[in-house]
C-alpha cells in the first residue's frame, strides 16, 4: 500500500488543507464541548446514576462492577418509618 507521500501529496499541506476547514457548531462539535464542560475526558465517557464519571474503555466485567459499585450508597443510611 503506497502512503500519501509516494503518490506525490504533501501531508503538511494536507494537514494545513484540514486545519483551515471551519468544524464549529456542528452536532459533533456541540457535543465535544458539552462533554468537556461536564468532565468526560474518555470515550466511553459514562454518567453513573450517582454523576459519578466513569471514563474511558474497561473490559466489559470491570465496567458492570464499577457501575454496580457506583450503585451503592454513599452516604449514611435513611431512617425507615
Amino acid at each position: 500500500m503506497l502512503g500519501g507521500s509516494q503518490i506525490g501529496a504533501d501531508p503538511r499541506q494536507a494537514w494545513q488543507a484540514l486545519d483551515a476547514k471551519p468544524c464549529g457548531n456542528t452536532p459533533v462539535e456541540r457535543e465535544y464541548e458539552l462533554g468537556k464542560a461536564i468532565g468526560l475526558e474518555g470515550t466511553p465517557g459514562i454518567v453513573a446514576s450517582n454523576g459519578a464519571m466513569v471514563g474511558g474503555y474497561l473490559p466489559p466485567q470491570a465496567l458492570v462492577e464499577e457501575l454496580a459499585q457506583q450503585q451503592q450508597p454513599t452516604g449514611p443510611p435513611v431512617a425507615q418509618q
